[in-house]
Formats: structure tokens, sequence, C-alpha cells
């Protein structure tokens, strides 16, 4: 089964970029299957985790700017914050907005 998420027009540019750094690299914390659930879960510690994990990602720009273009609300992105002051980026919540950064 395959599903579709629509893609706002101004964020195009970005997730191309994001997809093609994706499938140059070797592999992003993101996507190893012990650890993926850790970028969805509503636990504050696992999205911590996942926050830090982010840290050394070779997508970690690309990813930011995906995920500022498009307005992602939900799940752990890499946030603008967090990659100019070189600390793990932001956390979101699915229920609250509130944001953590170390």
């Amino acid at each position: 089964m395959s599903w579709t998420v629509p893609i706002r027009a101004a964020a195009v540019p970005a997730w191309l970029r994001l997809q093609a750094e994706l499938s140059d690299a070797d592999s992003v914390p993101c996507r190893e299957q012990q650890s993926s659930h850790l970028w969805t879960s509503e636990q504050p510690e696992e999205r911590e985790a996942a926050t830090y994990r982010c840290t050394g990602c070779p997508v970690v720009d690309a990813c930011g700017n995906w995920a500022t273009a498009a307005k992602e609300k939900v799940g752990v992105w890499p946030a603008l914050i967090g990659r100019l002051a070189r600390r793990p980026p932001i956390s979101r919540g699915r229920t609250d907005a509130k944001e953590k950064c170390p």
C-alpha cells in the first residue's frame, strides 16, 4: 500500500534537494530501523534522543530547510536555531508546540 502526502508548492525545491542528498548519503539516523520510531514518538525522552542523533547527520541542513519550507509541525526536525548554534535541533511533540533545545 502506498499513500501520498501533498507538498506545498513553495516546499518542492527543498523536498527535491533533501531527496537528492538522502540518495547520496550512506546512512541517516532517522532511517535506521532500530531507532526510526524516535522521530515521531510522543515520549519526550525519545524525541530528545532523536534530537541528539540529528546533530551529526549528513543531511541535517537539507532536512532543516525542508521542515522549514514545509512548515512541519509534527516530529523531530532540524530547526534553524539548532543549526546556527551548532546545537541539536528543536523537537516538537504531537500535542504541544513547546520547543526544546538544550
